[in-house]
C-alpha cells in the first residue's frame, strides 16, 4: 500500500490533486474514490479538486466519501433485505431504557435520568467498535461502573442484534461482502485514503478487505518536523 507522507492544509490538498492526476493521467474518466474523515474535509477536498483539474471531465469520475458511507453503500441493501432497520438515537435510547428497567446495577440511583441514557448511548457508540477482548480487558478492572457499563452494552446489542443495525455492523457486513465478492467495488477504480484518523478496528478491518480488492493509497499527515519511521 504506497503512503504518501505530507503537512495538513494546502501541502495535503496539493498531494491528493496530484495523486488523482496520476492515477488519471490516461483516462480523465478513470474513477477514483477519495475517502475522507469526515463531511467536511469531503467538502473541503471536492473544491480542491475541483480547483485543481483542469479537464473538467475528470471531476465526473471522482467520489468522494467516508469510509462509513461507503460501508453503508456496500452493506445497507443486504441488511435492510434481511429485514434490519437503522439503529438511529430514539431506537438505541429505548433499548438502554428497558435495559435499565430490567437491572440497572450500579446506574440504579440515575437510572430514569434523561442524561444518563444519553450518556449510555454514547459510550455504547464508542463500545461498538470494541471487539470482545477489549471488553473483557475493561470489565476486568474489577471497577464496578465498568462492569456495568460493559454488562448493559452487551445485552443492548443483543437486543438489537436482530432487527437493527448500526456503523459496526455496517462496517463488518461490507468487509465480509468484500471479502466475499472481490468485483464489489471495481466501479471505484483507484482508491485514496486521505488523512485518516485513529481508526477503529473494524474501520481498519474494513480497509484491509478494500486492499485485498482494489489498489488502495493513502496520503497520511505529519504532525511533527520530521517522521518517525
Amino acid at each position: 500500500m504506497p503512503v504518501t507522507w505530507t503537512r495538513y492544509g494546502g501541502d495535503a490538498y496539493a498531494a491528493l490533486r496530484d495523486r488523482v492526476a496520476a492515477a488519471k493521467r490516461d483516462d480523465p474518466l478513470f474513477p477514483v474514490a477519495v475517502l475522507v474523515p469526515s463531511n467536511i474535509c469531503g467538502v473541503i477536498a471536492r473544491r480542491a479538486l475541483a480547483h485543481g483539474v483542469a479537464d473538467r471531465s475528470g471531476i465526473a469520475g471522482l467520489t468522494v466519501l467516508t469510509v462509513d458511507r461507503l460501508a453503508e453503500q456496500i452493506a445497507a441493501p443486504a441488511l435492510v433485505g434481511s429485514g434490519r432497520r437503522p439503529a438511529i438515537g430514539p431506537v438505541q435510547a429505548a433499548a438502554w431504557r428497558r435495559a435499565l428497567d430490567e437491572d440497572a446495577g450500579v446506574f440504579a440511583p440515575v437510572a430514569t435520568h434523561r442524561a444518563t441514557v444519553r450518556a449510555l448511548v454514547d459510550a455504547h457508540r464508542e463500545l461498538r467498535h470494541v471487539d470482545a477482548a477489549g471488553l473483557d480487558a475493561i470489565t476486568s478492572s474489577g471497577e464496578p461502573i465498568a462492569m456495568d457499563l460493559v454488562r448493559l452494552h452487551r445485552r443492548v446489542t443483543n437486543v438489537l442484534a436482530d432487527g437493527w443495525y448500526d456503523v459496526a455492523d455496517l462496517r463488518a457486513a461490507a468487509a465480509a461482502a468484500l471479502r466475499a465478492d472481490t468485483g464489489r467495488v471495481t466501479q471505484l477504480g483507484t482508491i485514496v485514503l486521505f488523512l485518516p484518523q485513529d481508526l477503529t478496528p473494524d474501520a481498519i478491518d474494513l480497509l484491509d478487505a478494500l486492499t485485498d480488492t482494489t489498489e488502495l493509497s493513502v496520503i497520511a499527515a505529519l504532525t511533527g518536523d520530521t517522521r518517525a519511521d
